[in-house]
């Protein structure tokens, strides 16, 4: 292989390469807002006395319709405050009165800061009154949030990639063939096979 298709080869290597590198490094910033606590903790025991329902992310988000409802063991909802979002990255719901002792289920919906629209739930339990709860209302626990898959991302670059050599590959052999037809522009058999004719027509 000649310099030039050589060449053009590496510097397509290079373009795949440093393509490839920002897809990957762009990734992360891809990644949807992610949970880091809510209060109150998913599944902690409190006396009822809370002020407020509240999920904390770690990037902003917006309210959208039904941002936060609370509901009982029994699936009927309970009475809160109008969402909202306080610092750009906590949503909270104010609760106007003593929770009922029973079991209690929150379901969040946010639009996240890359518009993706993203929900989640978590539970808590509130006491009889007198007995023992598990943390105070105001310390919420961290909750894992699944991270988003990249593969995708991966082998988006990978195809491209691919293409990028393939296409490569067929300019490389396009220049070879145009260096050879420009050295030898007529095949040597065919100048041969003209040649005999020509001395077969002379000795007529």
């Amino acid at each position: 292989m000649t310099r030039g298709p050589r060449r053009i080869l590496r510097a397509m290597l290079g373009i795949v390469g440093a393509t490839a590198f920002v897809v990957l490094a762009a990734a992360p910033a891809q990644a949807h807002a992610r949970v880091v606590r809510t209060t109150p903790g998913s599944g902690a025991t409190i006396d009822g006395r809370i002020a407020a329902i509240s999920v904390v992310f770690d990037d902003p988000v917006r309210v959208v319709p039904r941002s936060l409802v609370v509901s009982g063991a029994s699936g009927a909802p309970e009475p809160i405050g109008a969402p909202r979002v306080v610092g750009g990255k906590t949503l909270e719901a104010t609760i106007p009165g003593r929770l009922p002792a029973g079991r209690y289920f929150v379901g969040w919906r946010i639009l996240s800061d890359d518009g993706h629209v993203e929900s989640g739930t978590f539970g808590f339990a509130v006491a009889v009154a007198g007995a023992a709860t598990t943390g105070p209302a105001a310390v919420g626990t961290s909750m894992p949030s699944p991270a988003q898959p990249t593969w995708p991302i991966v082998v988006a670059a990978v195809m491209s990639g691919v293409a990028v050599i393939g296409a490569g590959v067929v300019v490389i052999r396009g220049l070879a063939a145009v260096r050879r037809a420009a050295v030898e522009p007529y095949p040597t058999e065919l100048i041969n096979t003209e040649s005999t004719r020509e001395h077969a027509l002379m000795r007529r």
